[in-house]
């Protein structure tokens, strides 16, 4: 009996991928509460019950148990980080329960909480496209609002979310002969330039097109540089050049091997002296120094 051969035309072909990989639900209530804090000052919203829940602590706590049950189903497994979030989180709590037990265990198990909860929430919900696209999607509209308030701080010369929403006078921090920075709904500028840094950097990296990617993030640059604050400035100029290094080398598989390999050789010289090696500071400072004719 012959055999018959079926050819497969390459352009009608259909791949087609299982419903537990790459795929999730949008969860944009999921969202929306991880990211209620950003527009939520702590002042306006503060229960004390010897630990501070603010908004973002809130939003963590209600999306904590959901979030680990999405992280026991048979579809998701551990990762080292996992274990490396619990060990810094336990390690919070013993430094501070070493320094002072009754004064300091309190705060530290809040800053505890926005870590490691708010690293195994987005482990649990922002898991596949959809979820991710909208995460990003309710980020754009919080950074909107975000950076929008931060101009007003910077055209009017005080901080108008705190005078006029929250009903507390603060003392505006003052640059440049008179420049107020902006604070926005955040605690102090380098908050609100370190969310602006995060944010621009996400869009930069998640953007389909050259032309929205680079109007969100010179967007969110624009909201970091009225912050004032040096040290975001030179996080979103790294993120920058990080993405323009993930450009040029492309089509290299290696180069993100490359890439974190300088940063771990790098970071313990400049930071520490190992093996009695001099940080890459003082070498600087020393090439400074050298007079070239």
């Amino acid at each position: 009996m012959p055999t018959t051969i079926t050819r497969l035309n390459p352009a009608s072909a259909k791949i087609v991928i299982p419903q537990s990989v790459g795929r999730s639900a949008p969860r944009p209530l999921a969202a929306w509460l991880m990211l209620v804090g950003v527009l939520i000052p702590e002042a306006a919203l503060r229960i004390d019950f010897g630990a501070k829940l603010t908004a973002g602590r809130v939003g963590i706590i209600l999306l904590l148990i959901p979030a680990l049950i999405e992280l026991t189903k048979n579809t998701r497994r551990l990762v080292p980080s996992d274990f490396c979030a619990c060990a810094l989180a336990a390690w919070m709590l013993v430094a501070a329960a070493y320094v002072d037990w009754e004064n300091s265990l309190s705060s530290a198990g809040a800053e505890c909480l926005e870590f490691v909860g708010g690293y195994f929430v987005a482990r649990g919900l922002l898991f596949g496209t959809a979820a991710i696209d909208t995460f990003i999607r309710v980020l754009k509209i919080v950074a909107a609002i975000a950076i929008l308030l931060g101009f007003a701080d910077t055209l009017s010369g005080r901080w108008i979310v705190y005078d006029t929403f929250v009903g507390v006078s603060l003392t505006a921090d003052y640059r440049l002969d008179g420049v107020v920075r902006a604070l926005s709904t955040f605690d102090h500028p380098i908050l609100f330039g370190t969310f602006c840094t995060v944010s621009g950097i996400i869009f930069l990296f998640s953007e389909r097109t050259t032309s929205l990617r680079m109007r969100w993030s010179i967007f969110c640059f624009l909201g970091c540089l009225s912050a004032l604050s040096s040290a975001p400035l030179l996080s979103f100029l790294i993120g920058f050049g990080v993405r323009a290094y993930d450009l040029l080398l492309r089509q290299f598989a290696w180069r993100w091997m490359v890439l974190w390999s300088v940063v771990m050789v790098a970071t313990p010289i400049n930071h520490s002296r190992v093996m009695g090696l001099i940080p890459f500071r003082t070498i600087f400072s020393m090439a400074q120094s050298i007079p070239f004719g």
